[in-house]
């Protein structure tokens, strides 16, 4: 069952608060990253809102969709032959 958009965003406010916790030089590259794993709950957040808002919607979470890969700088673009 998928999470609801409330949930989402309440793991995007926990990861937030652990990457504030997360204090010293020691500890830049895993509160960066907390960061941007509480970026990615708030994407599900808009997801979980536009699939509540449209039934019809399309189930598959926005950060998955070949159009928006290279918006979230995770794939790289895909070259098709002509």
């Amino acid at each position: 069952m998928p999470l609801s958009a409330k949930e989402c965003r309440d793991n995007a406010a926990r990861c937030e608060t652990m990457a504030l916790s997360l204090i010293g030089p020691a500890n830049a590259e895993l509160r960066e990253t907390m960061r941007e794993v509480a970026a990615q709950w708030r994407r599900f957040a808009a997801d979980a809102e536009a699939r509540d808002g449209n039934p019809q919607a399309e189930q598959q979470p926005a950060l998955m969709k070949p159009e928006n890969s290279r918006r979230y700088g995770r794939v790289p673009p895909v070259v098709r032959a002509a």
